[in-house]
């Protein structure tokens, strides 16, 4: 407060910092009776007078016009990029890259030239050209990660991105030895790292499983969230399927992850999620090893085009109960509901599917919803459920066993 000796004394100067101005306001001091033997003064203060109109071209420097606002949009969009590691990582990857996202990157890393050459990314890198020669790890884990040190100043360069998805298989060379290392490198250039790894069959014997499992907590203590995924599950599921038809079922695990999470973030909403959201869910709040146990994810996308209550919920859950992860449903402790539908949708349809959530997972959560009008679902709705914060099993196997054995 600035007293003005040119003003009367009863009249105080205040700054108004929102506009910069300084406005005279009329100020009587009154004696009043005393409270407690306490001397009391009541003020009273007159109605500010108006400000001064700014001129126009003055007054819009102040506001944020829609070109503006425009240009801030385009620089600020979510920086996807997908990173397939290895073989398995480089079959995922472009297999996904089939997919054509808006706004996702794709990139393929491997030690085998040939491997990478055939894959197909919007960008690849040859990792431990001095070491290898482009013949590959050889199944060597420790061959993966000397290569990833070989160039990891280019690798932190590359994975310039707000959200990096890693993928990979554990228990041989590359993705064993390197994704860890690539996981640091993204979260040295300030992405949140999402990682998703297969472990090995049971029928590739303990050696690799205990490399798989060492591999994994390397993994998990670099990244925001780590999504390990059972190949033998995938045998007692279903025993029948052709050996194709089941990596790619693997690959659609990737696929609707990423294309989930991109959905729910890039697309304007009635009700908005933004890359905030995401943050808020994913992104690990402590660096303790122990935390990552619980910092695993599911994500599952399904689309109904009956609105039944019945219908909604069954789909609902099986959005959320991915059978190759075994989430502990009533464990998850933030949540993410996306929903998409043209105008047809109904408010109670919308609830059934939150509530439906809500009342699964754990009650003290944190559930976070929005809705995307799209008219090119023609009648059909789209669900997309992130949950995260429960305890893993197989990430605290690798976690809490002494796995170092199988690295020497």
């Amino acid at each position: 407060m600035i007293m003005n000796d040119d003003l009367d004394k009863n009249v105080m100067h205040v700054k108004d910092p929102s506009m910069g101005l300084s406005r005279a306001i009329q100020r009587m001091d009154e004696e009043v009776p005393p409270i407690n033997k306490i001397p009391m003064v009541k003020r009273h203060f007159t109605k500010l007078p108006p400000l001064p109109a700014l001129p126009a071209k003055q007054k819009n420097a102040l506001l944020d016009l829609d070109s503006d606002l425009k240009t801030f949009l385009t620089k600020r969009e979510v920086r996807t990029l997908v990173v397939g590691v290895g073989g398995a990582g480089n079959n995922m990857t472009s297999r996904f890259q089939q997919m054509l996202l808006p706004g996702c990157r794709t990139l393929c890393v491997n030690t085998d030239v040939q491997d990478l050459y055939y894959s197909n990314a919007d960008e690849k890198i040859l990792i431990g050209k001095q070491l290898t020669k482009g013949l590959g790890a050889g199944n060597d884990h420790q061959m993966g990660e000397l290569a990833a040190l070989e160039d990891y100043d280019r690798l932190v360069h590359l994975l310039d991105a707000d959200i990096v998805f890693l993928t990979c298989g554990l228990g041989g060379g590359t993705g064993t030895g390197a994704t860890p290392l690539i996981a640091k490198a993204a979260k040295e250039s300030g992405a949140m790292v999402i990682s998703i790894a297969t472990m090995p069959f049971k029928m590739e014997g303990i050696t690799k499983e205990r490399i798989a499992f060492q591999g994994l907590k390397n993994l998990a203590d670099h990244s925001d969230t780590t999504i390990p995924l059972s190949n033998q599950k995938l045998i007692s599921l279903v025993p029948n399927i052709k050996i194709h038809q089941g990596f790619k079922i693997m690959d659609e695990i990737l696929i609707r992850s990423v294309k989930g999470i991109i959905n729910l973030i890039t697309k304007p909403g009635l009700v908005n999620l933004d890359f905030a959201d995401i943050q808020s869910i994913i992104k690990r709040k402590s660096q303790a090893l122990e935390d990552a146990m619980y910092s695993t994810s599911v994500i599952g996308m399904t689309e109904v085009s009956k609105f039944s209550d019945n219908h909604l919920k069954h789909y609902t859950v099986k959005a959320l109960d991915n059978p190759l992860i075994e989430p502990e449903i009533g464990d998850i402790k933030n949540a993410l509901v996306g929903i998409a539908g043209d105008s047809s949708v109904k408010l109670k349809q919308v609830d059934t599917v939150v509530a439906t959530v809500s009342e699964k997972i754990h009650p003290d959560a944190n559930l976070k919803w929005g809705f995307i009008s799209d008219n090119n679902l023609n009648g059909k709705m789209r669900i997309t459920v992130m949950g995260h914060g429960f305890k893993s099993p197989v990430l605290e196997k690798a976690i809490m066993a002494d796995y170092t054995t199988a690295f020497t």
